[in-house]
């Protein structure tokens, strides 16, 4: 059983809804994938950038799946692939 609970705009954020499941606690969530800096991964370690995935070639150049070479700066986020 899931209950809902409304604001009515006296709270910290007005019309904020939250569900609570029935032994109180907020419904689990799928886990955020965190992102890393560029320089941190490995030659030859795959990652995903703004929707597309690329290998890492050297410290600052990655190609994506259609060969097409890119140059990353160290600080960029990106997302490590788990699936490599």
């Amino acid at each position: 059983m899931k209950t809902t609970i409304m604001t009515n705009g006296e709270g910290p954020v007005a019309g904020y809804s939250s569900e609570v499941a029935a032994n109180g606690q907020p419904p689990t969530r799928p886990p955020i994938h965190s992102t890393i800096q560029f320089q941190e991964l490995s030659i030859g370690q795959h990652f995903e950038f703004r929707g597309r995935r690329y290998e890492k070639l050297a410290l600052s150049m990655a190609c994506d799946e259609d060969r097409i070479g890119n140059i990353f700066q160290a600080q960029t986020e990106v997302l490590p692939d788990p699936f490599a």
